[in-house]
């Protein structure tokens, strides 16, 4: 499942927007040799000058000390990268408070692929008055109220929005997440900060500067509006001419990203893409959206390749407008973003073998009430298997619910074969079996000659 917004907005006529995906210039292919050799140049380039800048750096650490940082806890394994920070209170700052005065918390998604921060509507009380307004295109030039952007705190780590932030509805959003969400984080309060992101041990990093980063390299290319640029990299697929891809932390979904539309059907036609088939009662999702789930297809390529860093067997989703690396990829790498200097770095992680599904098995859907993770509602029925709306589950495969995120129970009911399930109801133990492994061997059966055929059209 795909957690998307695309939310196109204009201020004084000049597109801004929420979310990224609506201006042609985010789906651009560099079929063209010249223009490859250039971004090729560029990366010599960029990698002589950051050389350079690491040694300005550690020049400037020895009189200075540590450039101000910050590590929290995230979702381990290609989660949702979820930030908890403090709502600075600016008057009472100003009466000498320290920035905790405020005492409002805000669990806000670190999304790369949102131009800007935005917050939920439950948040307006926080943000004041508004200062202006902005036409949402996408549903019918709705006005979306802006505000002037909070100063937030991350264990004494400050970090700001630049311009004015929207708020708008992310219940969405939250659903998938399984928790309530107050905002998004987006490029333009990170586009000064270097990023990590160590999947395998669960831990992101904001600073100043990166320090010493560990990896390949890989340039970014900054595309969209002056000021709310989105970070891209070339990558190509097969044998294809190299495609600019958007990075984008924020698609949180178990294939590697998305495909626009037309770029997809092409790929298909040429052999670089072999559709998915679902022969079986396998649900392949859609992606979602504000307006809902919509459909979606979905192909393996037989490779990916960015830079020198090569990923077999990626499976991507057709999307009606962009091209998108999202948690499925990058959760394959502890990965350093130095947004300052345009720069990307990949170290191979624990997942970097790991091979994409595009599957849901889940029989049911659950929330979180307190720390009861209940059934909320039933997908669909499954023979001999009595599960009720507001059963309580226990454990799933021996692990107590409690102890897992509600992200990782509902990625364990999407994608785990077999499944010993523990509820209460009425306070009365229960288990149910649940067993996909004939279903989930018919699939494979099936898409194996497709798999087979993408991988010879790799160089």
């Amino acid at each position: 499942m795909e957690a998307r917004q695309r939310a196109d907005c204009c201020r004084g006529g000049v597109a801004w927007c929420v979310r990224r995906g609506f201006t042609a210039d985010t789906r651009r292919t560099l079929s063209a040799p010249r223009q490859f050799l250039t971004q090729c140049a560029l990366a010599l380039l960029l990698g002589a000058s950051m050389k350079c800048a690491l040694a300005e750096d550690r020049q400037a650490d020895n009189g200075g000390g540590d450039h101000p940082c910050c590590e929290v806890s995230v979702e381990q394994n290609g989660g949702p990268l979820l930030l908890v920070a403090n709502w600075r209170d600016a008057e009472a700052e100003a009466r000498g408070g320290g920035p905790k005065q405020g005492g409002t918390s805000v669990t806000l998604l670190l999304d790369t692929g949102a131009d800007h921060s935005c917050f939920d509507l439950s948040r307006r009380p926080l943000l004041g008055k508004p200062v202006g307004g902005f036409a949402d295109r996408e549903f019918d030039n709705k006005i979306i109220e802006a505000y002037a952007p909070p100063r937030l705190d991350l264990g004494g780590f400050a970090i700001q929005p630049r311009g004015d932030v929207p708020c708008v509805d992310l219940r969405w959003l939250s659903r998938p997440l399984g928790r309530s969400l107050d905002g998004l984080l987006g490029m333009d309060a990170l586009r000064s900060l270097a990023v990590s992101i160590d999947f395998d041990r669960g831990v992101l990093r904001l600073a100043r500067a990166p320090g010493k980063p560990a990896g390949e390299l890989v340039p970014l290319l900054w595309r969209g509006e002056p000021g709310a640029e989105g970070p891209y990299v070339l990558a190509a697929l097969g044998g294809a001419a190299p495609l600019e891809f958007l990075i984008d932390t924020g698609g949180i979904h178990n294939v590697a990203g998305t495909l626009e539309t037309r770029v997809f059907d092409r790929l298909c036609e040429r052999g670089v893409l072999s559709p998915i088939r679902n022969p079986g009662r396998l649900r392949v999702p859609g992606s979602t959206t504000r307006s809902g789930t919509s459909g979606v297809s979905v192909a393996r390529a037989g490779v990916v390749r960015i830079g020198d860093v090569a990923v077999p067997g990626p499976i991507f989703a057709r999307h009606p407008r962009v091209n998108s690396l999202g948690l499925g990829y990058l959760s394959r790498f502890a990965l350093t973003f130095d947004f300052p200097r345009g720069a990307m770095y990949l170290r191979r992680g624990k997942r970097f073998s790991h091979q994409d599904t595009c599957y849901d098995l889940a029989a049911f859907s659950v929330h979180r009430d307190g720390e009861r993770t209940l059934v909320r509602t039933i997908r669909e029925p499954t023979a001999g298997a009595d599960i009720r709306v507001g059963d309580e589950l226990v454990a799933i495969n021996s692990r107590a619910t409690r102890t897992m995120s509600v992200f990782s129970i509902r990625r364990a009911l999407a994608l785990e074969a077999r499944q010993v399930l523990d509820f209460l109801r009425g306070g009365a133990a229960r288990q149910v079996v649940l067993d996909f492994r004939d279903e989930i061997r018919t699939f494979q059966e099936a898409n194996g000659a497709a798999a087979t055929a993408a991988e010879q059209n790799q160089p």
